[in-house]
């Protein structure tokens, strides 16, 4: 962040640039953005955010705020002032947008929590073919911009590299050099383009390396279009800053505490490219398998019977994306049994119709078939590995429809807790087997971070698998 003060100036509805408002903007605030007006900018009373706001700081020259969310207002009978507190969903520091989510990107950063750690490891020295000399990672990647919903290839070169920061303290100010994340990018992107296709993959693969949510604490943009120029004596903007509801800021005790990887960027150096490049792929070929999968895997404020179904949602969609031929029964058999079985039981036939018109394998199915295309087996401890997938089914079908427990009458104490972490397991090992990495350093990686992470799993290399 540039700044950590809160910007005092005026702000203003695009349609009333004469009718200006004074206020402070905070930014670094736990809560995210907040905008506090010393009188109201929109008398109505409707409960819909505001779209747009412009303004004009003394910290911050031009701001742009989307979607804010009407929060408090304040007010005195005798002075007849009413003040107005609004919540921004996004605040874009250095020029006024007409339509920030249209705006042409060519290059983008990004700082998340502990990313200095992940990018370069302190206590290890090392060389490999993508790090220069100046310390910066780089891997060009080609990605099938599926999730942009767009015809042409999306193509950028991502960079992992450091620039300079400051760090506060309580007897002086640090400098520091920060690692951010880098998109340069061949066609310029809206910024929806970007978030959806650039920022939030990574966001997620970044999450599964650190084994929480990743905390975005940073987020800047450079216009494919020149900005519009400056008021007299303010210095021209480069790029443009951007400030999200969902920021957090970290505390000196988080930038000090030390993580336990599931994999860095040093395990990757080797083959950078290919493992961003795929990682991409992937999240456009099985997104609504990562959607599931990350809105949940390493969050503290679910539910687990929450958290189980949609691992369970996660796994059906993988499969259903990874053997999309796979039918529950031979396709020229189906069509005689939506024929004959009718004719045998005519008073129940539109009830069977409607039961035979799917020709979609069981859940059971699918899984077994998964599990044996692994590149890891993974057990609960002190549980049968071969009743994984039984119990799976049957806890799935209880939470689901209410259905009777047969291999165990009652779900016993944690055991949704342990169905889960080898759920995850599951598929983290699934995850970093389209990284590269071989089966027998899946599971060593994954063994380890059970252990570190109180999962009662484990996890043995596939040999069935190829």
């Amino acid at each position: 962040m540039k700044t950590k003060d809160p910007a005092e100036g005026e702000f203003w509805l695009p349609e009333a640039p004469a009718e200006r408002v004074p206020g402070t903007l905070f930014l670094a605030e736990e809560e995210g953005p907040r905008l506090r007006l010393l009188r109201m900018l929109a008398e109505d009373r409707d409960l819909n955010p505001i779209p747009v706001i412009l303004g004009s700081t003394f910290g911050l020259n031009h701001v742009t705020l989307i979607d804010c969310f009407r929060s408090l207002e304040e007010g005195s009978s005798l002075l007849e002032i009413r003040r107005q507190t609004l919540l921004p969903s996004r605040v874009f520091s250095g020029a006024h947008l007409a339509e920030p989510a249209a705006a042409p990107i060519k290059r983008a950063w990004a700082r998340f929590n502990y990313l200095d750690q992940w990018v370069s490891r302190p206590t290890t020295d090392w060389t490999g073919p993508n790090l220069k000399d100046n310390g910066e990672f780089a891997a060009e990647i080609r990605i099938d911009a599926k999730p942009l919903e767009t015809a042409r290839m999306a193509q950028a070169t991502i960079h992992f590299d450091r620039r300079l920061g400051t760090s506060e303290s309580s007897a002086r100010l640090e400098i520091s050099y920060e690692c951010h994340v880098r998109w340069e990018l061949v066609a310029p992107l809206t910024l929806d383009e970007l978030m959806l296709g650039m920022l939030f993959p990574f966001r997620d693969l970044y999450s599964m390396a650190l084994g929480v949510p990743a905390e975005l604490h940073a987020f800047e943009f450079k216009p494919a279009s020149e900005l519009p120029a400056p008021p007299s004596g303010v210095a021209p903007v480069r790029s443009i800053e951007v400030f999200l509801l969902e920021m957090r800021h970290p505390s000196r005790s988080d930038l000090r505490k030390r993580i336990d990887f599931l994999f860095t960027i040093k395990d990757l150096s080797p083959r950078l490219d290919q493992a961003m490049t795929s990682w991409y792929q992937l999240y456009a070929n099985h997104e609504q398998t990562l959607l599931n999968f990350f809105s949940v895997a390493y969050r503290a404020d679910v539910y687990a019977e929450a958290r189980f179904l949609s691992l369970i949602q996660a796994l059906e969609a993988f499969c259903r994306r990874e053997y999309p031929a796979d039918v529950g029964v031979d396709p020229e058999e189906h069509v005689k049994l939506l024929e004959q079985v009718p004719k045998v039981f005519p008073a129940h036939a539109e009830w069977l119709r409607s039961k035979l018109k799917g020709n979609e394998p069981s859940l059971r199915r699918r899984l077994k078939k998964l599990v044996r295309d692994s590149p890891v087996r993974v057990g609960i401890i002190g549980s049968n590995a071969d009743d994984l997938v039984s119990r799976v089914v049957e806890v799935r079908h209880a939470l689901s429809h209410g259905a009777q427990l047969e291999l165990s009458p009652t779900l016993g104490d944690f055991e949704v807790d342990d169905l889960n972490d080898a759920l995850t397991t599951l598929i983290e090992a699934l995850l970093l087997s389209r990284l590269g990495f071989e089966k027998e350093v899946v599971a060593q990686r994954l063994n380890r971070v059970a252990r570190n992470r109180g999962r009662r799993v484990l996890v043995q290399a596939n040999s069935d698998s190829g």
